[in-house]
């Protein structure tokens, strides 16, 4: 190698610093062209300095690139991960409200203690036995239930559940019965409140004695008398 004093090495797609000796230092360019990676100090090529950096700052872009990318994926599997956590509580939630034994909520406007008064409701009309009813509508039935204390109720039960499957919908019709219970009018039956699941929706309302409205307005004594 030290002994030559001529070469030609172009077009070879060579990369790297070329050689130290004199057939290198004075080989012509054009020797030395198609080889885009040499580097040294002939005239004409770029130096091996220049080239180190621009390789440092590929690998750089390179790890940011993919730094980036890991770091968009493990927000995304987090992010995804809460959702579904969030969601499965939420449905969890609603499945409880829904629940005679769990639910407070959807028992606690009643002016009784709800989840007994729900008991004691089912059992005084032997779970809504026919005998019981003493009226029937388009959306309901209603039926006189007796409790323990000797009161008499009103309950009037849906044929399909109440209005609610979401919880928004639902916290929504809650605040419009809770308004119901609020109402006093002395021509307005007085609403106590109402119970909602799966299995049971009604409304519960005073009990008023000697019939329905359609029953005393047709006869004439009970009529005059009103």
């Amino acid at each position: 190698m030290q002994g030559l004093l001529f070469i030609d090495i172009s077009y070879n797609d060579l990369q790297g610093l070329i050689p130290n000796s004199t057939a290198f230092r004075n080989a012509p360019l054009e020797s030395l062209k198609g080889n885009k990676g040499l580097c040294g100090s002939v005239k004409g090529l770029q130096t091996c300095k220049a080239l180190t950096p621009h390789k440092q700052s590929f690998g750089t872009k390179w790890l940011i690139i993919v730094f980036h990318l890991l770091g968009a994926l493990f927000t995304s599997i987090v992010l995804t991960a809460i959702f579904f956590i969030f969601q499965k509580r939420t449905l969890d939630s609603g499945e409880g409200q829904r629940s005679p034994q769990n639910s407070q909520e959807l028992l606690s406007i009643l002016n009784f203690k709800g989840k007994f008064i729900y008991v004691e409701i089912i059992r005084a009309k032997n779970d809504f036995d026919a005998k019981y009813c003493i009226g029937n509508g388009g959306h309901g039935s209603v039926y006189k239930a007796e409790l323990p204390s000797g009161e008499f109720l009103a309950v009037k039960k849906f044929h399909s559940p109440l209005p609610g499957d979401q919880i928004a919908d639902q916290k929504e019709f809650l605040a419009e019965i809770e308004a119901l219970t609020k109402i006093r009018h002395r021509n307005i039956v007085k609403f106590y409140g109402f119970c909602s699941h799966a299995r049971h929706s009604f409304l519960v309302y005073e009990y008023l004695e000697r019939g329905s409205l359609a029953t005393n307005l047709s006869n004439d004594a009970a009529a005059e008398e009103l």
